[in-house]
Formats: structure tokens, C-alpha cells, sequence
């Protein structure tokens, strides 16, 4: 939550949107709408395309069982010592 604009789009609508006419209301939340609809696009593109300790296991089998080799791992963690990412460097 802390990295969406959602918290924003709030604080603009109640702290500047009081003074707006209707009209103007309508379209910000409408603009905003649109832009957590995107981020809930982003947020599942993401999900879907996460990969598991395993699924790297599996995909490093399965290159290595094709005739290529791992070159390299490494693993890219978030503040909080969380996995963000794996970077994989396989060669045949």
C-alpha cells in the first residue's frame, strides 16, 4: 500500500477535491480509478510471472538435462532481507 499512489489520490480528493465542483470530482476519481486499475493489472503480471525457489530448481534441471549448464545464480533481496529476484545465467 505504502508504494501505491492510492494513498495520494485520497489525500488530493479530500484535501483539495473539498473545493472542486462536481464535475471535476467525478473526473479525478475517474482518473484515479483507471490508475489503481492499472497498478492491479501490474500487481498481477507480477504474480503470475513469480517463480518459486523450486521453479528456479526445475528450470536449472531442466536446462542443464536440454545440454546447457548454469553459468551463474544470484539472488537480489529487498530491505527487509525478502527474495525480490533471482538472476539466472545458463549457456548451452
Amino acid at each position: 500500500m505504502k508504494d501505491s499512489e492510492l494513498l495520494t489520490y485520497l489525500s488530493t480528493l479530500f484535501k483539495q477535491g473539498v473545493y472542486w465542483d462536481v464535475e471535476k470530482k467525478v473526473k479525478y476519481i475517474e482518473f484515479a480509478k483507471e490508475q489503481i486499475l492499472t497498478l492491479k493489472d501490474r500487481l498481477e503480471e507480477l504474480v503470475l510471472a513469480a517463480k518459486t525457489q523450486l521453479d528456479i530448481q526445475s528450470i536449472i534441471f531442466n536446462v542443464s538435462k536440454n545440454g546447457g549448464y548454469l553459468k551463474s545464480v544470484s539472488t537480489l533481496y529487498s530491505e527487509n532481507d525478502e527474495v525480490l529476484a533471482w538472476h539466472v545465467l545458463v549457456s548451452k
